[in-house]
C-alpha cells in the first residue's frame, strides 16, 4: 500500500524506538474497574432493599425483572469495555512484534525508510483493520465469569416463596422462564453449630457448606488437613479450601426477612375483630 508524505524529508512509519516505549505503553482503554465495583455494589444494595421492604403481596417478579434488565445492560457495557481492552492489548503486542523485526533506524536506513524501500508497521492502520470490522459479540471474546448477582436475581422470585428450595446447577445460564425448581429442601442449618448460617462457607472441593465459626472451631484455627465435617463425605479438607457462599447467605437473609414479616403480621382473630 503506497504511503504519502508531506515532504521528502519525512517518513510516515518507523520502527518503535526504545525511548518511545513509555508513551506506547500509555495507550490503553480507560480503566473503569473502580466504577464497575461501585455500580455492582449499588445493584446489590438495591436487591437488598427489595428484600427488606417487600412483603408477600408485592409483585416481586416485576421488581426483579426491572432490576434484571438494568443489570444485563450494565453487564453488556462492561463486557464491551473488557473486549475493547483485550483487543487493544493484542494489537499492541502484534505491533511491537512486527516493529521488532524491522531494521533499526540509522543514517543509512533513514533514506530507505524515507523512500519506502524499508517499511515499518503502521499502528493506525492496524487499529483500523482490527476495530473497523464492527463490534464482536463480547461473550465470544471474553471469558464469562459466573455472576452471583445474576444467580440471585433469578433465584429471588422462587426463594421468596421458599428459601429452602433446591435449584438446578445451571442456574447462571438457564433461561428464567424455563427454570425448573427441583423437589426437596436445602437445610439452612450448619451441621457443626446446629444453628442457622450467619457466615456460610462452601468447600471448593466437595461443595458442602458450614458456618465460619463452626469451621474455625472444627479445624482449631490450624491449617491442617481433616475429614470433611459432613457425614459420609470422604474428602480431606483444609481451612483454606473454603470460601464465602453468597447464595446460602442470600437464602438465609430471605428466610430471616420472611420470618420477621410473619412474626409482625396480625393474627387471624385480630383481623376478624378489626
Amino acid at each position: 500500500m503506497p504511503r504519502t508524505r508531506a515532504d521528502n524529508n519525512t517518513t510516515e512509519c518507523l520502527p518503535l524506538h526504545p525511548q518511545a516505549l513509555r508513551y506506547f505503553h500509555d495507550i490503553e482503554v480507560k480503566d473503569i474497574s473502580t466504577s464497575v465495583t461501585s455500580v455492582e455494589k449499588e445493584f446489590q444494595e438495591t436487591l437488598d432493599q427489595i428484600i427488606d421492604s417487600s412483603n408477600r403481596s408485592v409483585d416481586i417478579d416485576k421488581l426483579v425483572a426491572d432490576l434484571g434488565d438494568s443489570y444485563r445492560e450494565f453487564t453488556k457495557q462492561k463486557e464491551k469495555s473488557e473486549t475493547l481492552s483485550q483487543k487493544l492489548t493484542d494489537l499492541k503486542r502484534e505491533y511491537k512484534e512486527e516493529s521488532a523485526k524491522c531494521e533499526k533506524v540509522t543514517f543509512d536506513t533513514w533514506k530507505k525508510y524515507q523512500s519506502g524501500e524499508l517499511t515499518a508497521p503502521n499502528l493506525l492502520e492496524l487499529y483500523h483493520e482490527r476495530f473497523a470490522k464492527g463490534e464482536e459479540d463480547p461473550v465470544a471474546t471474553t471469558t464469562k465469569k459466573k455472576s452471583n448477582f445474576n444467580v440471585m436475581l433469578k433465584l429471588l422470585p422462587h426463594l421468596w416463596k421458599d428459601p429452602t428450595a433446591i435449584i438446578p446447577d445451571d442456574i447462571d445460564t438457564a433461561d428464567t422462564d424455563d427454570l425448573q425448581i427441583n423437589g426437596g429442601n436445602i437445610e439452612l442449618i450448619c451441621p457443626i453449630t446446629v444453628r442457622e448460617f450467619e457466615h456460610p462457607m462452601i468447600s471448593k472441593q466437595c461443595g458442602h457448606v458450614f458456618d465460619k465459626v463452626g469451621l474455625t472451631s472444627y479445624f482449631g484455627g490450624r491449617n491442617e488437613s481433616k475429614n470433611c465435617p459432613q457425614g459420609a463425605c470422604s474428602k480431606m479438607l483444609m481451612l483454606k479450601d473454603f470460601e464465602p457462599d453468597p447464595i446460602m447467605a442470600f437464602r438465609c437473609k430471605i428466610a430471616r426477612v420472611l420470618r420477621e414479616r410473619k412474626d409482625t403480621e396480625p393474627a387471624g382473630d385480630e383481623l376478624d375483630v378489626l
